[in-house]
């Protein structure tokens, strides 16, 4: 999906949302299509999701003066439903607003609710979409603490219908000054409430702006946007930089470079498999293995931190004080550190590890008597892994 300036299938010669479908089966990309089919201006800045039924999703932005909403820009709304084969009418989102809507994210949920951020007088914006009623909520201004402008939200959920949030915000929050940073906020489906901000982008000391926020399928949360901050000596033009944050820890990870052979790196997009490898691109006019100096897309590969690891244990057998521990080998693994303690483990902060090993078992033999805990951590190329679970003998 993209906007295209193609008079195709007389759509004319403004900017219009462009669709096409890839076949898994046959491997081949249908007929190009038309979504925004009533606009008479100009339609840009698409954003599609995709529900439990395979239903399309889509949001743009657009100037067309449809259902009274006036030739400023407004959010507006599509659906392609899987069974009928067809696209809805077009539906303007930002019927709140007064002011120019634009920059929208959107994302579905369990239940198929339908959930869309967008940016408007210098704040960001929230609807919902009910899949029983078919009728929009009310906006919500999210970003309550600003002081200042914020823009270019970003917005996923997990896997218990929790909405997660990142947008480029000017406000001093948390000493970040006045330059734009990497908020963060997440809206607690239990309470439907949404936390108050969090900062990410707190080694910047320059301009982060257009992030983008993705949840992996053990709810681990990553974060990429683009920043012209000189750290670690990358110079003080635009890089792509990278966070993530297991959900229940309450620090994100070390600040990662993605883009460490380029420059004038922006507009970052990126995905997660299911090995938690991530995938980035962004757009980047650095002469580049022969690129030349236009503009061009950038990929990279960046593995992260393992995953933690399951462990299990057995023994000791007739007291002989012999302890088996096994574990899954992890992608991306280099080696498993192992911690004892006659403590529950619940950080490795304090510990010394009583051994390393490149295996996905070990053999501890014990010479006192008592209660022991054990955990152990991955170790890769990005980092450790959050702790195991902890067993005790």
């Amino acid at each position: 999906m993209w906007y295209d300036l193609t008079d195709y299938n007389s759509s004319g010669t403004d900017a219009d949302i462009f669709y096409k479908i890839f076949d898994d089966a046959t491997q081949i990309w249908s007929t190009t299509s038309v979504i925004s089919t009533e606009s008479t201006d100009s339609s840009t800045s698409p954003s599609i999701t995709i529900d439990s039924k395979e239903n399309i999703h889509v949001a743009w932005t657009d100037s067309t003066d449809l259902e009274s909403a006036g030739t400023d820009l407004d959010i507006f709304y599509k659906e392609y439903n899987k069974t009928s084969n067809l696209w809805t009418s077009t539906e303007v989102v930002s019927t709140d607003g007064i002011s120019n809507s634009f920059t929208s994210s959107i994302v579905s949920d369990s239940e198929d609710t339908i959930h869309i951020v967008w940016e408007e007088s210098s704040n960001i914006f929230y609807k919902n979409l009910d899949s029983d009623s078919n009728e929009w909520s009310v906006a919500f201004l999210v970003n309550v603490e600003s002081t200042s402008s914020a823009r270019a939200p970003s917005i996923t959920i997990d896997s218990k219908d929790n909405l997660h949030l990142v947008y480029a915000d000017f406000s001093d929050i948390l000493g970040a000054g006045l330059d734009p940073d990497i908020d963060y906020k997440i809206f607690n489906r239990t309470t439907n409430l949404w936390s108050v901000s969090q900062l990410i982008s707190s080694e910047s000391t320059s301009n982060s702006d257009n992030p983008s926020i993705i949840i992996d399928s053990s709810d681990k949360i990553h974060v990429i946007w683009q920043d012209i901050t000189n750290y670690q000596g990358v110079g003080q033009d635009f890089d792509i930089f990278y966070k993530n944050k297991n959900m229940f820890q309450a620090s994100w990870s070390k600040l990662f470079i993605v883009s460490l052979t380029s420059d004038q790196s922006r507009l970052p997009n990126f995905a997660v498999d299911a090995s938690q490898q991530v995938h980035a691109v962004w757009d980047d006019p650095t002469d580049y293995n022969n690129a030349r100096t236009d503009m061009d897309i950038f990929y990279t590969k960046f593995s992260g931190r393992p995953q933690a690891p399951v462990l299990e244990y057995s023994g000791p057998e007739q007291n002989d004080g012999i302890i088996y521990l096994e574990w899954d080998d992890v992608y991306a693994a280099n080696s498993y550190s192992i911690f004892r303690d006659v403590n529950p483990i619940l950080s490795t902060e304090g510990l010394t590890k009583i051994a390393e090993t490149t295996d996905s078992f070990f053999v501890d033999d014990l010479e006192v008597t008592g209660t022991f805990y054990y955990a152990i951590t991955v170790n890769g190329a990005a980092g450790s892994s959050e702790l195991s679970n902890t067993v005790f003998v």
